[in-house]
């Protein structure tokens, strides 16, 4: 197995107000000084020979914990190292604890599986040792059921995404590199299973409407794992398209989308990332994260709160509607990673989607004057299977989207460029619900 993770995060000085539960967050962040920490503590006592230390991911929750993910490069080996900081030196020492009881030394010998780092409060596990998620070596070998893939025989595997504590995705190659699926290990092994069934379901629906957008199948689970594979699917992803394709890929997402929309809902949860108390919670740890944009989300809070509107029948929604889940091969489109699909009103989806594009051209994602035009290519392609919701709600959705998803969230995933646009995005929010075009 090649424990690479494919994503880079850059570093940046977050320019967030400092985090008093979390006092060296800042520093944790910093790859170059934590390449030399870690190769320090690492090494016990003999500095490991880094060449190179790159921050692949993070995920932050204000006041209560950072969650980040480095990539060594030691020369002859790469290795992926996670840690969690506490709020306090006693939870971390406690979780080091558990974590050490529990994982076995690495058989190498050459770095600890489970490291306790007092100095920042942090526990760091070295893959494949994890705090929550067994079994991240599982797939150095395929399991024997999971093999035969139908497209070949599953030789090699590489990590290409990485959530502590929650799931990784596995690309499974045969013997030349060629993609035979993509398997995903989950922290609780009941998850694949019943995510398999699922998609299988919203796979074969959308193959009985005759839609133009597909879902991949499941390709086979191994339940006391915890894994399911996923068929690959073609295309290109939403935001490597060249700009002149948008128009029509818009089109055909809202379409797609739509179909979605029209299938049952199956026994999912209820969708509940932009219900009225959280988006009013999101404005509250904006406003502690960035004490000088406390008036704006205190404002945009409250007409937010003050205009909640009656939500439209529920509907089988993706949940995570974004440029990398949307694959797009000659006008056809693949929805991907429905891991979060719920049911809700479709404004979800649909407020999710036009908030993307808002923000895209906010952040220079996409060209501002294409905006407009895109949104109106989404929305008619979703007209031409299933009406909008009504406007009052839409754009409630909408302007919740901006706050929760794109602005809490450039806290929480720590994103640089979506920090510096966070007043701008506010402003986008509190615009879309005094009537500004959607």
């Amino acid at each position: 197995m090649t424990l690479v993770e494919t994503v880079s995060v850059s570093d940046c000085e977050t320019t967030l107000a400092a985090d008093g539960a979390l006092p060296t967050r800042d520093v944790v962040l910093d790859a170059t000084r934590m390449g030399l920490h870690l190769a320090r503590l690492l090494g016990r006592g003999t500095p490991l020979p880094l060449r190179s230390c790159v921050r692949t991911g993070a995920k932050y929750r204000w006041a209560e914990s950072l969650r980040v993910v480095y990539r060594l490069d030691l020369g002859d080996a790469l290795c992926t190292v996670a840690g969690r900081m506490f709020a306090s030196p006693e939870l971390a020492a406690k979780a080091a604890a558990d974590a050490a009881r529990r994982i076995a030394p690495d058989r190498a010998g050459r770095l600890p599986a489970v490291t306790f780092d007092p100095a920042h409060r942090m526990v760091w596990f070295v893959a494949p040792a994890d705090r929550r998620l067994r079994h991240l070596d599982a797939l150095d070998h395929p399991p024997a059921g999971l093999a035969t893939l139908p497209l070949g025989r599953w030789e090699t595997t590489e990590l290409v995404q990485y959530a502590p504590e929650r799931s990784a995705t596995f690309r499974a190659g045969n013997d030349v590199g060629a993609t035979l699926g993509y398997a995903k290990l989950y922290r609780h092994a009941e998850d694949a299973t019943d995510l398999a069934r699922f998609y299988d379901d919203v796979a074969a629906g959308l193959g009985g409407r005759g839609a133009a957008v597909r879902v991949p199948r499941a390709l086979g689970t191994d339940p006391t794992l915890g894994v399911m594979v996923l068929e690959p699917m073609a295309g290109v992803p939403w935001n490597l398209l060249d700009p002149r394709q948008l128009p029509a890929a818009a089109s055909a997402m809202g379409e797609g989308l739509a179909h979605l929309h029209e299938l049952d809902r199956h026994e999912r949860r209820a969708f509940e990332r932009l219900r009225p108390d959280r988006v009013t919670h999101a404005t509250e740890l904006i406003a502690a994260a960035r004490p000088d944009l406390a008036v704006l989300a205190a404002r945009v809070g409250a007409r937010l709160a003050a205009s909640a509107p009656p939500n439209s029948a529920p509907v089988l929604l993706h949940g995570d509607v974004h440029p990398k889940n949307i694959l797009v091969a000659d006008g056809a489109v693949s929805l991907i990673d429905l891991d979060q699909a719920g049911w809700g009103s479709a404004a979800n989806d649909v407020g999710s989607m036009l908030a993307r594009l808002a923000h895209g051209a906010l952040v220079g994602e996409l060209a501002a004057a294409d905006r407009p035009g895109l949104a109106t290519a989404f929305s008619a392609g979703y007209g031409t299977v299933r009406p909008l919701v009504g406007d009052a709600e839409l754009r409630w959705h909408v302007a919740a989207a901006l706050v929760v998803e794109r602005t809490l969230r450039a806290v929480t995933r720590l994103h640089p460029v979506g920090i510096a646009a966070m007043a701008d995005t506010l402003t986008l929010a509190l615009n879309t619900i005094d009537g500004a075009p959607l």
